[in-house]
């Protein structure tokens, strides 16, 4: 939740927002909360590796 509140309060998407965001911008790492309303957090790793959409960026999951 701690993690969760952080995102948002710095303006970082999650889920599906995330994903579109990355796909029109280059980052460094992916931090992801496995707990994700609409999208979790697996089913983006999945969208990420099957699309190479973040391709060599390091990627964090985390969870409560």
């Amino acid at each position: 939740m701690l993690v969760s509140r952080s995102g948002r309060s710095w303006g970082h998407p999650m889920g599906s927002r995330a994903l579109a965001l990355l796909k029109d911008n280059t980052v460094d790492l992916v931090l992801s909360d496995i707990n994700m309303p609409v999208m979790n957090g697996l089913e983006l790793l999945q969208r990420l590796c099957a699309t190479g959409i973040a391709k060599g960026a390091p990627v964090i999951m985390i969870t409560t």
